[in-house]
């Protein structure tokens, strides 16, 4: 006893061929139209296949990742110009600070020594006393003790690292 089978697409009793993949019948005109989409399913896969071996070899898909770096490695590099500018202003506006001092010290001592020359008042004490503070005042000039250069470890500050990990992917996707 034969059991009819009909087309998976018009529902006609007349079927010729059965699909072993979607395990359809078909009537012939139908088959045809399903081995032809079958058929342009396969050059679009082909296609994909040819657009991923040609990316494979033109390294494309590096390029973002390495896009990825330099954008970070310019943000970092933005964010130390900033940081080194800051400092730069720092120091400039201490050193002022310190020359105002050292120049009111000389104003000072030049005051002092002018009149003990003129009243030819002064001894190997005096000259010894204005020699000193002139070397130290120079000394605190060239050598700043009270400005100080250190790295500062506030989070506000801080340039984030970089690290590449690698996802472990499901062998069934390679």
């Amino acid at each position: 006893m034969t059991e009819e089978q009909h087309c998976g697409k018009c529902r006609k009793a007349v079927c010729v061929a059965k699909c072993h993949g979607c395990k359809k019948s078909f009537c012939m005109p139908h088959f045809v139209k399903h081995r032809l989409h079958l058929a342009q399913r396969m050059d679009n896969l082909r296609e994909k296949f040819e657009l991923l071996q040609n990316d494979i070899n033109k390294d494309n898909f590096k390029q973002s990742l390495l896009s990825n770096i330099y954008d970070w490695e310019q943000r970092s590099m933005r964010k130390i110009h900033e940081i080194a500018e800051n400092a730069r202003k720092d120091v400039e506006e201490k050193l002022l600070a310190l020359k105002s001092d050292v120049e009111i010290s000389i104003g000072q001592i030049v005051r002092d020594f002018q009149a003990n020359a003129e009243a030819d008042n002064y001894t190997e004490f005096e000259l010894e006393k204005w020699s000193k503070r002139i070397f130290n005042l120079r000394d605190s000039l060239e050598h700043p003790s009270t400005i100080e250069i250190v790295e500062d470890n506030k989070l506000s500050s801080t340039i984030y690292g970089i690290k590449i990990i690698e996802q472990k992917r499901r062998q069934e996707s390679l």
